[in-house]
């Protein structure tokens, strides 16, 4: 760890963007290297690795601990990355659902099931009796 990194991280919580662009030149590999390791896509790690620097920025403040930032900037970063993979898991069950919806009608039978053709069996032979009494 740079032994300036809290001084960077002081300055850029009070709102230094130089300090800041500092803090981001000298993280940017390990945030995209543990978003990448997560991710296993060139694309979306450099997404997340973006939605990190962006959080960073914003919340830096919350920081209680200017020491503590590369351990916060690392969970920040596999939460964001795992957050980024579970929203493309649901994108992905939803596509097949939609998928599944459109063939679905297809290959079912539209006819009733058996207990829908048993029930109106039991119904006929009702109203058979009923019209015989």
């Amino acid at each position: 760890m740079r032994s300036d990194y809290e001084q960077l991280v002081t300055a850029a919580a009070r709102g230094d963007a130089e300090a800041y662009g500092v803090l981001v030149a000298e993280t940017s590999s390990l945030v995209s290297s543990i978003a990448l390791a997560i991710v296993r896509d060139l694309e979306l790690s450099r997404d997340v690795a973006q939605e990190v620097f962006l959080a960073v920025w914003r919340d830096l403040k919350t920081l209680r601990n200017p020491a503590s930032f590369l351990p916060w900037l690392r969970q920040t970063t596999r939460n964001r990355a795992n957050s980024a993979v579970r929203n493309l898991v649901r994108r992905r069950q939803l596509d097949e659902a939609g998928r599944l919806d459109e063939v679905l009608p297809l290959i079912m039978d539209p006819g009733p099931n058996a207990a829908e053709r048993m029930v109106a069996r039991e119904e006929s032979e009702a109203l058979a009796e009923a019209l015989e009494a």
